[in-house]
């Protein structure tokens, strides 16, 4: 199967391409485009549009898949919105996960011991949020889409 239509039908397995009314082609087109920046924006990668072989979207979207066949051989197929909603929590995540390192990196240089339980707190409240992300993301496979 040709690269393009793999990956036509790849974003559409995880709700970021729908076909468009002249069909399912061969060529690139602007909604594989959309639906590539979209994939990216909700994954923290730079929002470019491209996917190159091992690069950094291809690398996420590889991952994105074993997450989705892993909740699929566990709960049966998940519905697209479903899977939609999973990769929404999962982009949250991740902006939580890199808000906790640069966290980090601050109180490793900061030098005011008030100043660094501060953004101890923050992580403690960042952790927290991301736990409660985590059990949202469980949850979805036995949600009816509201």
């Amino acid at each position: 199967m040709d690269d393009t239509l793999r990956a036509k039908k790849t974003f559409g397995g995880l709700g970021y391409y729908k076909t468009p009314s002249y069909g399912l082609t061969k060529y690139p087109d602007e909604p594989l485009f959309k639906g590539i920046e979209s994939f990216q924006k909700d994954h923290g990668l730079r929002k470019d549009g491209v996917m190159k072989p091992g690069g950094e979207t291809a690398n996420k979207l590889g991952k994105a898949l074993g997450q989705q066949k892993s909740a699929q051989n566990m709960l049966g197929t998940l519905r697209p919105w479903q899977v939609q909603k999973i990769n929404r929590l999962q982009a949250r995540i991740n902006e939580l996960q890199e808000k906790i390192k640069r966290l980090r990196e601050e109180i490793n240089r900061e030098a005011d011991p008030n100043r660094r339980n501060v953004k101890l707190l923050s992580i403690g409240q960042l952790v927290g949020e991301i736990r409660k992300l985590e059990e949202e993301i469980k949850a979805v496979p036995y949600q009816e889409r509201a």
